[in-house]
């Protein structure tokens, strides 16, 4: 006898409770609900096999977002006989987030990169050492970047000490990304070494 109760959702992960009783063997798969229902056979060669006639608590990490998945279990006493029983669970939908990385830094120039989650749309801002960054502002006055794909971004400002204020809204939500600070050195110097060489003058046979 099968008994598989849910047990929660955290994120994308789904725990279950399963309890098999008068039975030597079972196991358990987790397959999305678009996918065909694995058969018995299939479940005890390629399933995650538990320990029967105790309550298992079981969980499994790193599902698809916002997707329903079916828990199946199977079970088999000694005389062969084989129970089976499906629990479908759905994860969670993927938070909002922002990710700001720098990619790469010169005496000219600062190149970072914009990469979101589940977000409606994405904005950024570069502002001066001390000046204040508010989510209106960036919003208001910032620039505007792709919310489905990742974006990379180069400035090009003068000299001076800077950082890049970016964040994701998704309808009333706002998710605000870690401040990026650069320095910008202005224009590269290069020093240049002229040596003078002597004027001569040769007698050539033409």
């Amino acid at each position: 006898v099968i008994t598989l109760t849910d047990g929660g959702v955290e994120g994308n992960s789904l725990s279950f409770k399963v309890v098999v009783k008068n039975a030597f063997a079972a196991a358990y798969m987790c397959v999305p609900e678009s996918d065909e229902t694995p058969t018995s056979n299939t479940i005890f060669s390629k399933g995650r096999k538990f320990d029967v006639g105790t309550e298992a608590n079981e969980t499994v990490y790193n599902l698809a977002w916002n997707t329903t998945y079916n828990i199946v279990v199977a079970a088999m006493d000694e005389a062969g006989n084989i129970e089976t029983a499906t629990l479908a669970m759905t994860t969670a939908e993927q938070p909002l987030g922002l990710l700001l990385q720098p990619t790469a830094t010169t005496h000219k120039s600062f190149v970072f990169t914009l990469t979101p989650t589940n977000a409606e749309a994405v904005y950024y801002k570069m502002y001066k050492e001390g000046e204040t960054a508010t989510d209106a502002d960036i919003i208001a006055t910032g620039v505007s970047v792709s919310a489905s794909e990742a974006t990379t971004v180069t400035l090009e400002p003068a000299k001076g000490n800077y950082f890049v204020a970016a964040l994701a809204k998704k309808g009333t939500e706002v998710v605000r990304a870690e401040d990026l600070t650069f320095s910008i050195a202005g224009a590269e110097v290069v020093s240049v070494d002229v040596k003078k060489v002597e004027a001569k003058t040769y007698d050539a046979d033409i």
